[in-house]
């Protein structure tokens, strides 16, 4: 499942940007996220480890994964898998003037039994994704704004 989510934020880009670059700022926009840590540093960022736990259904869900794109201020892409799960969130960041145009383009696999029941409710999978990334987003705007004055 492939998605893409557009928001327009009153904050420089570099601002923005620190919204995901500082693990306790993500915490502050990201539902349910408890942890968010880089576990093994690389020179440049590409190819660093990151684990991220949530708080989901009862129960804490762990992701771990890898930055595979690091361009600051314009570009951020991370994996992380589950363990009925994958996800790539590729970020871009483009500069209006002083405002900032952030682009996510996420793509989900799902695997075992969980790919089998999304084949049935896909289009409920994708708007419930898509509803969550526009709360959180929405969040991380008010947060951004609000930081820029």
């Amino acid at each position: 499942m492939e998605t893409e989510y557009t928001i327009e934020i009153d904050a420089p880009v570099a601002a923005v940007f620190d919204w995901f670059e500082d693990p306790e700022k993500v915490k502050r926009w990201v539902s349910n996220l408890l942890v968010h840590e880089v576990t093994c540093q690389t020179e440049d960022k590409t190819g660093a480890a990151v684990h991220q736990e949530y708080q989901g259904s009862g129960r804490i869900v762990g992701l771990d994964g890898r930055i595979l794109i690091y361009e600051p201020s314009r570009r951020l892409a991370v994996n992380l898998a589950g363990r009925s799960f994958d996800v790539t969130a590729d970020h871009h960041f483009h500069d209006l003037d002083g405002r900032t145009r952030l682009t996510q383009f996420g793509k989900l696999r799902l695997r075992g039994v969980m790919k089998i029941v999304a084949f049935f409710v896909q289009g409920a999978v994708k708007k419930a994704a898509l509803d969550e990334l526009d709360k959180n987003f929405r969040r991380l705007k008010r947060l951004c704004e609000t930081e820029a004055q």
